[in-house]
């Protein structure tokens, strides 16, 4: 029985600078970290694409923590191509493992540096949100924001003394002792910072005037945080495992790429507040979850609603001045206008007021500088210089107004 002729041999695509074996995992190490600086630009250019004209402070703390992991993936990237990391040191040389050694020692310390400035970009989107005006949540922020900057000094001081870099990657017979130790109580003081960071949201949350479920929308921006917990754990397991491991060079790779993700999601958890004002702009439903739409009407048939027709913004008045009513809905406060119109819906010619009613004539005060009428007559739109407009890019939780009523018996 004849077997078949082989087949044609693949094609060749040319030379390729690394192969993947037993004792070479370089090239999978340059993919990945390539893959995280792609990745950390198309986060920071999705927030700056949602709040370039309203950047606040948690916006450029977000800014600074990619520019510092940006270092941090290069730093491995080049440890990687000049010195030949995710190699076993078998097949490196003396200058090698030091360039590696060094560029490791480098990216630690950019690691810890990103982790803290994300974590105050956290904390401060929490304190610009919901605890202005409240002098013991504001002081609740900043403690935390003081925690995490002790925390980034004594990780860093951890990781920088004691040992050398080289015995640190284990790439001489001399180990550094309580490798594994530092990195434990690191990982557990940052992992302790994400619940606080957890607990702080919900503190300044819970006593907010809102509805439970706007209550659990806010919070779970501070809730996707919670992943760098495992990534953490998942990180302490493989040094664990690269302290004890017979091919140290191989084994380092992991607990390096895992810092590389802490750093990667630490940078999306904090973004992901942007991306909601960002979809809210494409929202094409009415009345969401992600805002209102400004020009929206409805009517029902059977459930007795009223009908409202749309205010368009050419339909609004724009000056403080002027005596043009926006279609029907301001002509009912006008001095003109008669008891029945007063009692009547005019757009729908439904009477809203019930019978043997006391009518009453109400002006209301508001501040004198703001440059409004501010009579409870008035026709002027103040939706220009109004902060709770509909398409406000900003985040309004709270707008405290006072008002002094007066009415007299007619």
């Amino acid at each position: 029985m004849s077997t078949a002729p082989d087949g044609p041999p693949p094609p060749t695509l040319g030379p390729r600078p690394y192969h993947y074996t037993a004792d070479d995992h370089r090239g999978v190490v340059l993919t990945i970290s390539i893959l995280f600086v792609v990745y950390s630009l198309m986060v920071l250019a999705m927030r700056l694409a949602s709040k370039y004209r309203n950047m606040g402070v948690e916006d450029w703390l977000a800014v600074a923590a990619t520019t510092l992991a940006l270092p941090h993936f290069i730093a491995i990237m080049i440890a990687t191509v000049d010195g030949g990391f995710g190699s076993s040191y078998t097949v490196l040389s003396g200058q090698d493992t030091h360039m590696i050694a060094r560029s490791l020692r480098a990216g630690d310390v950019f690691f810890l540096l990103a982790l803290f400035v994300g974590k105050c970009s956290a904390i401060w989107l929490c304190r610009r949100l919901f605890a202005l005006g409240q002098h013991r949540n504001l002081l609740f922020c900043e403690v935390t924001m003081a925690l995490c900057a002790l925390w980034c000094v004594g990780s860093i001081i951890a990781v920088t003394t004691g040992c050398t870099s080289t015995e640190v990657i284990r790439a001489v017979q001399e180990r550094c002792s309580g490798l594994v130790t530092r990195w434990i109580v690191i990982g557990l003081f940052d992992a302790l910072l994400e619940f606080l960071i957890l607990g702080l949201s919900i503190i300044v949350i819970l006593p907010l005037h809102m509805s439970v479920q706007r209550k659990v929308q806010a919070s779970l921006c501070f809730f996707l945080r919670l992943p760098i917990i495992i990534l953490i754990c998942l990180q302490i397991k493989y040094v664990a495992d690269f302290d004890t491991a017979s091919n140290a060079g191989i084994a380092l790779t992991r607990p390096i790429l895992l810092r590389q993700s802490e750093v990667l999601y630490s940078l999306l958890s904090a973004a992901i507040p942007a991306l909601n004002q960002y979809l809210r702009k494409f929202d094409t439903t009415q009345a969401t979850v992600f805002g209102y739409n400004a020009n929206t009407h409805g009517s029902t048939g059977r459930s007795g609603a009223y009908q409202m027709d749309s205010l368009h913004a050419g339909q609004r008045s724009k000056s403080g001045n002027s005596n043009a009513n926006t279609k029907n809905y301001s002509q009912a406060g006008t001095d003109e206008a008669t008891d029945d119109d007063q009692g009547m819906g005019k757009s729908t010619g439904i009477n809203f007021v019930p019978a043997n009613h006391a009518q009453y004539h109400a002006s209301v005060e508001g501040p004198q500088s703001e440059g409004f009428a501010n009579d409870g007559r008035s026709h002027a739109s103040h939706e220009d210089g109004s902060l709770g407009r509909h398409n406000s890019d900003e985040f309004i939780i709270r707008k405290d107004v006072e008002y002094t009523v007066r009415h007299e018996d007619r």
